[in-house]
């Protein structure tokens, strides 16, 4: 999921599941490491000094490690005869079908060894121990950002915006020299399947590690513990130094302590070395605003518009955080990148027309209320629609005013 003061929303994102994407399917050429871009220094910071001293923090082994314990309990059952007939990576999405059942989006981010003793935790924590017990078998495994609908939960004056991450088990490759293996058998660990939800990109190691802190820091965030983020996200950035994510968090952890001139310099360094920039140009452009910098504003709103992320459900969660933010304009702009990429989906029009609604316009937003009722098969989100447009289609036969207020 993805902090400023006063009635300002910023999103704050952290990762509860897994997935990996593809591009549409392009395969770009790689690039060889002579060519690869160095990374510069982080940009000078507050001292640490001015967090406290250092947190007790897990070390990264001990995030992906079990008590003796259960370890003994996954393999003597990964080693058992009723597994015997099955491939090692079926062994372990069996092992975990047989004992996990209460994963979620809303639940915290735990270790391996706490969320196989809770029986819980979320889709990072569920990926966290599917790497452990990968390791322990020798299964390789991967990791994916997968695109589908944001679940948001709102802490105080901080959106907190979910990311869905699933892991990806391999059968073991042949061992056969001449063997010529075209399609090697998989399964995905993910306990929020959708059918149509589509694969944005890989994960790779380091950015899968820097996740667990980076959550970590996220609900410190959320508890006022500015001083346990900053060693969280400290640990994340060590891991994976160009992490957008942990960047955005380190900037807008800047911002809440009253430094926005170092903030300001942790977004231009995400922006210029991170791979995905828009959350942390959306922040920028909220900071250059509150600064009354119109003119570096639209050069930052230009840049947004410029960008053509396919994920529309980024759009959708933009567009969320502007309105929160009361800059409906600009959530419409952010609604209708969504709708372009994405026609069949109900969040933007929704979006659209509870704006419009703001803006005093209720006959456009009716004609958007119209457009994500046809588009939405939820009943119950098809009666919130339904009494929504029922409301506006009083409101206009009567000509009475509409009151921007969303209760």
């Amino acid at each position: 999921m993805k902090i400023q003061f006063l009635t300002l929303f910023i999103l704050l994102s952290i990762t509860a599941c897994s997935s990996v994407s593809n591009n549409k399917n392009a395969k770009k050429p790689s690039t060889p490491a002579s060519q690869v871009k160095p990374i510069p220094p982080l940009p000078t910071l507050l001292s640490s000094s001015y967090f406290g001293e250092q947190k007790s923090i897990i070390p990264i082994e001990q995030v992906f490690s079990l008590t003796q314990q259960q370890k003994q309990d996954f393999l003597k059952a990964f080693n058992s005869e009723q597994y015997s007939s099955k491939e090692p990576h079926k062994r372990i999405y069996q092992y975990l079908e047989n004992h996990l059942t209460d994963f979620n989006y809303y639940s915290e981010t735990l270790n391996a060894a706490e969320s196989l003793t809770q029986n819980r935790g979320n889709c990072l924590s569920l990926a966290i121990l599917t790497k452990t017990l990968a390791d322990l078998t020798d299964v390789e495994i991967a990791y994916q950002l997968v695109e589908t609908a944001p679940v948001f939960k709102k802490e105080g004056n901080i959106i907190v915006s979910s990311q869905h991450v699933r892991s990806v088990l391999f059968s073991p490759a042949s061992e056969e020299p001449d063997a010529w293996l075209i399609i090697r058998g998989r399964i995905y660990i993910d306990y929020f399947p959708t059918f149509n939800s589509h694969v944005l990109r890989k994960v790779d190691g380091a950015e899968f590690k820097s996740m667990y802190y980076t959550n970590k820091a996220a609900e410190s965030m959320i508890q006022k513990d500015n001083s346990q983020a900053y060693w969280y996200l400290n640990e994340a950035l060590k891991l994976k130094q160009n992490h957008s994510h942990a960047i955005n968090m380190m900037a807008l952890l800047h911002e809440n302590v009253g430094y926005p001139d170092y903030a300001e310099k942790m977004y231009q360094f995400g922006i210029a070395h991170s791979q995905e920039n828009l959350d942390l140009l959306n922040n920028y452009h909220s900071l250059l605003k509150s600064q009354q910098r119109i003119i570096e504003a639209k050069e930052i709103a230009r840049q947004i518009g410029r960008k053509n992320d396919l994920n529309p459900y980024k759009w959708i969660s933009l567009g969320n955080t502007s309105y929160n933010s009361r800059e409906y304009e600009k959530a419409i702009r952010y609604y209708r990148k969504a709708n372009k990429l994405a026609p069949y989906l109900h969040e933007g029009f929704a979006g659209i027309a509870r704006s419009k609604i703001q803006l005093g316009n209720p006959d456009y937003a009716k004609k958007a209320i119209n457009k994500a009722l046809d588009n939405t098969r939820n009943n119950n989100t098809r009666k919130l629609y339904q009494a929504k447009l029922d409301m506006l289609t009083e409101l206009l036969t009567k000509n009475t005013p509409v009151l921007i207020k969303e209760g």
